[in-house]
This record gives C-alpha cells, sequence and structure tokens, in this order.
C-alpha cells in the first residue's frame, strides 16, 4: 500500500495544479479556503516542521497585501467592501505556502514527477485524439456526465480535449489545463525546477515535458522555454567559448525559422498587434489588454485599482465586456506597483536562493529563467495560481539530500 504521507503529498502537488488550471476546482474556490485550514491544523498538530517561525517570503507577501489593501481603501471610493474577495486572496497566497510547508524537501522531487506523470498521460491521449477522433466525444461525454467542467464540457480532470483549437490539422494539446497556454505554465515550471535539481538537461523528465511544451502551441510557452534554454545553454558550454556561440545561433535559427513557417507564432502576434489600432476591440487580445490595464493603473498606480467589479473598470467601462488577457498588465492593474514589484523581487529572490542551494550558480541563468517564467504571464493570468505563488517560498526548501526520502 501507498504510505499516507507519500499520498497526501502527490494529492496537494495535484491540488496545487487543479486550483489553477482545472476548471473543476477553480470554480469551487471556496473547498481552497478549507484545504488551507486543513493544512494549518495538520502543521500545528503534526508535522515536524512548526509553524514559529513563519518563512520570510509568505510574511513579506502578508505585509504587502495588508499595506496594498489599506492603500486601496484610503484612495479608492467604495460603496460596499467585498471582504469575501480579500479573504480569498490572503487564501490564495497562503495555501501555496502551507503546501510547500506540509511536503517540504520533497516538495520538488513530488512536484516534478506528478508533472512527468501526467505528462505522459496527457501524450498518450493527445496522441489517441488526433488518430482517432471519435475519442473527443468521449472525453465530452465524460464531463457532462460527471459534471467536470459545467462551461465547455471539455475537461475530465486529468485531460482536457481542445479539439477546436487546431495548428495545421494537428489538435493542440491542452493537457490537465482549461487550455494549451495555461497547461505549459505547469510544464515550464516543473522543467526549471527539474533542471535546477539535477543540474542536467539529459533525462527523461526534460525530454517529456518539453515534448509536452511544443504540442501546446502556446507562443508564450515557445518564447519562455526559449529562454530557458539560452540560460541552460549559457551553463552547459560557459567553458567553452565557440560551443556557446555555435548552439546559442543554433536556437535562435530554430526560433526564427519556427516565427517564419507557422501560424500560431508569427500570424498571431502580427493579429495581437493589430488589434491595438481598431478602436471596437478597445480590450481585446494581450497587446490590446495591455494597453487597456494601463490605463486603468494610471488612476491609482501606487495601490492599484483593486479586485472589485465597483472599482476595477473605469476607462472602458462603458465599452461593452471586458476581455483582458494579459496577466502581467492586469495584475499591475489590480495591485499597483508597490505589490507588483514586492511580487516579483520576492520571486527573483526566491528563484536564486534555490538555485544556489542546489549549486546552480550562474547569475546569468537565474535572470533569463525568471524572465521566462514571467514572460508566461503576459499571456495567462497565473500571477494567483497556486502553481505560479509557489516559486515564492522555494527558501523554504534546501539542499537536503533526498535519496532515503519517499
Amino acid at each position: 500500500m501507498i504510505p499516507f504521507k507519500k499520498f497526501l503529498d502527490y494529492f496537494l502537488v495535484y491540488l496545487l495544479l487543479a486550483y489553477s488550471v482545472i476548471p473543476f476546482f477553480r470554480d469551487r474556490p471556496e473547498s481552497m479556503a478549507i484545504v488551507t485550514f486543513l493544512l494549518i491544523f495538520y502543521c500545528i498538530f503534526y508535522s515536524n516542521h512548526k509553524l514559529s517561525p513563519l518563512s520570510k517570503p509568505f510574511l513579506q507577501i502578508l505585509l504587502l497585501l495588508t499595506i496594498m489593501y489599506v492603500g486601496q481603501l484610503f484612495t479608492i471610493e467604495f460603496m460596499d467592501i467585498d471582504f469575501k474577495s480579500i479573504i480569498g486572496t490572503y487564501i490564495r497566497f497562503s495555501f501555496p505556502y502551507f503546501v510547500v510547508l506540509v511536503i517540504n524537501y520533497n516538495f520538488i522531487e513530488k512536484y516534478v514527477r506528478l508533472n512527468y506523470i501526467l505528462a505522459i498521460i496527457v501524450i498518450i491521449f493527445w496522441t489517441i485524439e488526433n488518430l482517432f477522433p471519435q475519442f473527443t466525444i468521449l472525453v465530452r461525454h465524460i464531463s457532462s456526465s460527471l459534471s467536470l467542467d459545467i462551461e465547455s464540457n471539455e475537461n475530465i480532470l486529468i485531460y482536457n480535449t481542445e479539439s477546436k483549437a487546431r495548428f495545421l490539422g494537428i489538435v493542440r494539446n491542452a493537457g490537465i489545463a482549461y487550455e494549451g497556454g495555461a497547461y505549459a505554465i505547469t510544464l515550464l515550471i516543473a522543467f526549471f525546477l527539474n533542471y535546477v535539481h539535477k543540474r542536467s538537461l539529459r533525462n527523461r523528465e526534460s525530454y517529456i515535458l518539453i515534448i509536452a511544451t511544443l504540442t501546446t502551441f502556446s507562443t508564450a510557452a515557445y518564447l519562455s522555454l526559449f529562454i530557458i534554454l539560452i540560460g541552460i545553454n549559457i551553463i552547459e558550454s560557459r567553458h567553452n567559448v565557440l560551443k556557446l556561440i555555435i548552439s546559442t545561433s543554433i536556437l535562435f535559427a530554430i526560433i526564427i525559422y519556427l516565427f517564419n513557417v507557422t501560424p500560431f507564432l508569427r500570424d498571431k502576434i502580427e493579429g495581437q498587434l493589430s488589434i491595438t489600432q481598431e478602436s471596437q476591440f478597445a480590450t481585446r487580445g494581450r497587446f490590446a489588454s495591455a494597453q487597456a490595464d494601463l490605463l486603468e493603473w494610471t488612476r491609482n498606480p501606487i495601490f492599484g485599482v483593486g479586485k472589485f467589479e465597483e472599482s476595477r473598470f473605469r476607462i472602458f467601462f462603458k465599452t461593452g465586456e471586458q476581455h483582458r488577457v494579459n496577466g502581467l498588465a492586469d495584475f499591475l492593474a489590480k495591485f499597483g506597483a508597490l505589490f507588483f514589484i514586492g511580487y516579483y523581487f520576492i520571486m527573483y529572490k526566491s528563484m536564486k536562493r534555490y538555485c544556489q542551494n542546489n549549486r546552480v550558480q550562474s547569475k546569468i541563468f537565474v535572470i533569463l529563467a525568471f524572465i521566462g517564467l514571467v514572460a508566461l504571464t503576459f499571456a495567462q493570468m497565473a500571477n494567483q495560481w497556486s502553481v505560479y505563488i509557489f516559486l515564492l517560498y522555494l527558501p523554504l526548501l534546501n539542499n537536503t539530500p533526498l535519496k532515503n526520502q519517499q
């Protein structure tokens, strides 16, 4: 039988993914609150890792959130304060912290392992769906029968069919997530952690994670993967200048070729840029959304315009339905410059500390990996996802040997 602690660890990692990208769990934020309180109870009474002292990054985030909300209360006019939203935000930033705290030293191993296993399952299902279109009907039937995805009936918890999104006749791989770009974020975080933990790109986990990322046909994912690979290449070739020049040139040649021949790269980017020139699409598309949110942000640049419907949209309020898909600008507008800068500063320091603990000392690699993971939020509102927030709490982990841990 599987030991309870091992099962609990994998289940918590799955929930970390699920509350981020799987519709069934995303639609039930109350359950995240319940799980968070259970984790706190577990930490107090059963875990060897006590809550005192709380980690510095977690305390810093809580402090920044408090300053942000106090600032918004004094700088934004409210008819009613949405306390449920405020409490929900604290829970969103607390849940991944306690997951990392409970799993502790085994966390990276479990996170990478689960993503690796799920990626294999996903690739198998994705291949079947491309060979046998009837598989799409089966997935939708299961989803509908069990009410796993009430919005689109596409998700069955371990696989999501995105059959309507095709490139060159191939179905886009959405993995376990509601769409391919969201799935790529979970994969690339696992890819980064796996490389640093093993200090090598030559392993089956890396290969599978790269293959799964490529099948998502996500523009942002390709860009992020390319940036991280450049960083890895600098580490791998640091003692051989000629090898570094040649390998880097090859990587650039590949991305330029892909940009010119694949519609989901060049055409998509050009199309997104052209939308910004059309007034009727004032808030649609990655770049148009960014423009709109930057204008909203200028209303209260330090503390942000908040997440509340009453204060969030003012400038484009009369243009119809709001369509914001640029996660980076959306995050800045909602939370303001103070929290935005603090959030990413803590994340960078966290990633740097994690790399140092695992004897990856290249500052250039840390910077490039950080840029690569930040770039993912340009296309997805991932800044408040559990699977993204936990990057703030990597200092809880160190390079303690895992040989005897399961």
